[in-house]
């Protein structure tokens, strides 16, 4: 996959990634990007979370979403809409198969997975 760390396998490539962008959304929830909840705000996290690793970093399409990182970005995300409506929001007893289902479910203009978890 193309990115910037010019890592050539994909284990490499996953290692890396989860450095940074663990680096990276520690930052983001310390110094909030300019929060306005709409498609826009969600890019700008994407974008925030992975520009030292992806040249694409904050696009998207609808085949596939953010190619990488749509769970992590969905999280910080939804912090941020939680802590704006003064809502405690705790992932711990989610699964990463909740979020996908709930994910791909919303692509469809199904959000019922969300308001499930």
């Amino acid at each position: 996959m193309l990115n910037k760390l010019h890592c050539s396998t994909q284990e490499e490539l996953q290692e890396q990634e989860k450095w940074f962008s663990v680096s990276r959304i520690i930052e983001l929830l310390e110094n909030p990007v300019k929060e306005s909840f709409d498609l826009k705000h969600l890019q700008e996290i994407h974008r925030y979370i992975f520009q030292d690793v992806y040249p694409w970093a904050g696009e998207i399409n609808m085949i596939h979403p953010f190619r990488e990182g749509n769970g992590r970005t969905q999280r910080v995300f939804l912090q941020f809409l939680a802590k704006e409506a003064v809502y405690l929001l705790d992932f711990k007893s989610l699964t990463v198969r909740q979020m996908e289902n709930a994910s791909i479910r919303s692509a469809s203009v199904d959000n019922k997975g969300f308001y499930d978890i």
